[in-house]
C-alpha cells in the first residue's frame, strides 16, 4: 500500500492511457490518508513495543496492547477498501486496466514483503531462534506464497487476496452503470454468505475480514455516489464522525479488557465486529477532507510515516526483538531506551523505504507490466495465426 499513501501515488500508476485529468487526480488526492495511515502503522508498533522488555510499556502487555494493535490493523484494512475504490471504481474496467491494477499491486506487495520474510527466516535460523519458531521451512514456503500465518504475516494474504477479489467488484460495478446489473447482484451474494460465514473461515483467508475491507469499499461509494462529500467535508460533522467511531470502539475494547488473552486470541471479537468495521470507515470518510480538523494528520512527519508504513510494518518487530538483549539500557534509563526503540523500529524502515523499496516498486511494476503484456501480446499473436 510509494511517494504519498493517497489514491493518487500509492504504487499504482497505471501509464499514458488513463483517462483520468490532472484536475481529478488533484480533487482525489487525500493528504490527510497518509496520516491516517501512519497513525495505524505507530498503533501497531505500540501494540508489539509492549512485549520488549527495558521500554517501561510491560503494563500495557496483554489485553491493552492487543486491542490497539488490532484497531491499526482494521485500520490499514479499511483504508484499502477505501483508497481502491475511490481510485477504481470511476475508471473503465478494461483487460489493460485490470492487468495494470495487478501489477502495481504485485510491484507494491510483493519487494518489501519478500525482503522482510527473507530477515525474519535469517534472525530466526542464526540470532534469534527463539523469535519466531514456526517459521521453518514449510512456513517460509508459505510466506513467500502469500498464504502464510507465521506472526505479523498472518495479515498479508488477507490483503493480497482483497486485491484479486476487487477486480471482481471493480468489474461488476462498471457493468452495473452500464445496466447490467445481474454481476454485481451475484458478487453482493457471494459477499454476504462470506460475511456471514466469516467466524468459519481460517484467519489468513479473505472471508474473515471481507466486512472490513467492504466497509471501506461503502465508504468511498458513498462519498462518490451518495454526494455524501460536501456533508463530510463540514469541519463539525467531522469531529462528530471521527469521535463517534473513538467512542463505539473504546466503548466495545473496554468489554474486551476482562479477558484472558488466549481467549481474544480464540475468538478474534475486534476483527469479526461488523459495527466496528462501519464506524472506523465511517471515520476514514470524514477524514478524507482537507479541513482545520486534519491538519495534525496532514504534517510532512505524518504523512512519511504513512508513506513508509508498509516497511515499517515489516520490519519494526523483527528490528526491536533484535535490539532486546543488545541495546537495551538498565531500566533508569528508559528515555534513552525509547529514543533507541523510535530510531530501531521507525527510523530504520523510513530509510529502507526512501533508498530502496520505492526503487524496488517501481523496477517490479515495469518488470510486472513488461512481462504480463509480452505474454498476453504472443497469446493474441497465437490466437491470430491458429
Amino acid at each position: 500500500m510509494p511517494h504519498k499513501i493517497s489514491v493518487i501515488v500509492c504504487g499504482m500508476n497505471s501509464g499514458v492511457e488513463d483517462t483520468i485529468t490532472n484536475q481529478q487526480k488533484e480533487r482525489k488526492y487525500m493528504p490527510s490518508l497518509d496520516g491516517l495511515r501512519g497513525l495505524a502503522c505507530l498503533m501497531v508498533v505500540f501494540s508489539h513495543a509492549c512485549r520488549i522488555d527495558g521500554l517501561g510499556l510491560e503494563g500495557f502487555a496483554g489485553p491493552v496492547s492487543y486491542i490497539i494493535g488490532c484497531l491499526g490493523v482494521i485500520l490499514f484494512f479499511a483504508l484499502s477498501g477505501f483508497l481502491m475504490s475511490t481510485l477504481y471504481l470511476d475508471r473503465v474496467f478494461s483487460m489493460d486496466n485490470a492487468i495494470r491494477f495487478t501489477a502495481a499491486r504485485a510491484a507494491r506487495i510483493a519487494p518489501a514483503y519478500y525482503a522482510a520474510v527473507t530477515f525474519v527466516l535469517l534472525l530466526t535460523l542464526t540470532v534469534l531462534p527463539d523469535y519466531m519458531p514456526e517459521m521453518d521451512g514449510v512456513m517460509a514456503i508459505r510466506s513467500y506464497l502469500f498464504v502464510g500465518s507465521a506472526g505479523f504475516f498472518w495479515s498479508i494474504p488477507p490483503e493480497v487476496q482483497f486485491y484479486g477479489f476487487f477486480l471482481l467488484i471493480w468489474g461488476a460495478f462498471y457493468l452495473f452503470k452500464g445496466g447490467r446489473r445481474s454481476c454485481l447482484y451475484a458478487v453482493l451474494f457471494v459477499c454476504a454468505a462470506m460475511i456471514a460465514t466469516r467466524d468459519h473461515w481460517g484467519g489468513i483467508l479473505l472471508p474473515s475480514k471481507l466486512h472490513i475491507f467492504l466497509a471501506g469499499v461503502l465508504a468511498a461509494y458513498l462519498l462518490r455516489y451518495a454526494r455524501m462529500g460536501v456533508l463530510f467535508s463540514r469541519t463539525p460533522v467531522q469531529i462528530f464522525a471521527v469521535f463517534a467511531a473513538i467512542a463505539y470502539g473504546v466503548w466495545f475494547s473496554a468489554s474486551l479488557l476482562t479477558w484472558r488473552m488466549a481467549d481474544l486470541l480464540a475468538a478474534n471479537p475486534l476483527y469479526s465486529d461488523i459495527p466496528l468495521s462501519i464506524v472506523i470507515a465511517a471515520g476514514i470518510m470524514a477524514l478524507s477532507h482537507s479541513t482545520s480538523f486534519t491538519k495534525v494528520l496532514e504534517m510532512r512527519g505524518m504523512r512519511l510515516l504513512g508513506s513508509a508504513s508498509f516497511s515499517i510494518y515489516l520490519f519494526h518487530e523483527p528490528l526491536l526483538r533484535l535490539m532486546e538483549g543488545r541495546l537495551i539500557l538498565p531500566e533508569q534509563m528508559l528515555a534513552v531506551n525509547a529514543a533507541l526503540a523510535v530510531i530501531v523500529a521507525v527510523g530504520a524502515p523510513v530509510l529502507f523505504y526512501l533508498f530502496c523499496e520505492k526503487t524496488m516498486n517501481e523496477k517490479a511494476r515495469m518488470a510486472c507490466l513488461s512481462a504480463i503484456f509480452n505474454v498476453r501480446e504472443r497469446f493474441l499473436s497465437r490466437k491470430k495465426a491458429a
